[in-house]
């Protein structure tokens, strides 16, 4: 029986659903962790006017690496050079006048991940990220149609 759209759409939702479940029970912990250590370096930052990744790393990694000593080190690494992009969008922006003076938070729920955090199976559709203790979860890719 060939596939028509309705099986398609089917499909699609279901691969969608079951991502967002896996997602939530494996991700969300770990994903709320990086993202509070993105917006304490983006206070950093923002306290001390740093804009280089590099003196952003040099000033917070051992305080940070001592608190989240489970974490893998470049995942602070990542995180040092997420908030130092974050702030410095900051700064072009208020200089063009299109956002508020104030504390800068961030809300993304991104994470950067370079070549060593991250690994990507094409054939299987998905991929594989580093936690803890060197450990790798593997988590499905959305593809498809999205209705």
């Amino acid at each position: 029986m060939p596939w028509r759209r309705s099986h398609l759409r089917r499909v699609s939702r279901w691969i969608s659903r079951m991502s967002m479940r896996q997602r939530s029970w494996r991700y969300a912990a770990f994903s709320r962790s990086i993202g509070w250590i993105v917006n304490e370096l983006i206070e950093y930052t923002h306290s001390h006017g740093i804009t280089s990744h590099i003196r952003l790393w040099y000033a917070k990694y051992h305080e940070l690496q001592q608190k989240n000593s489970i974490l893998p080190s470049h995942y602070i690494y990542t995180a040092c050079r997420q908030a130092a992009s974050v702030y410095k969008s900051f700064i072009e922006l208020r200089k063009l006048g299109m956002c508020e003076e104030g504390k800068l938070v961030f809300k993304g729920r991104t994470i950067w991940l370079d070549n060593e955090l991250f690994k990507l199976d094409a054939e299987s559709w998905s991929f594989l990220i580093v936690v803890h203790g060197g450990r790798w979860i593997t988590l499905r890719l959305l593809h498809g149609s999205y209705i």
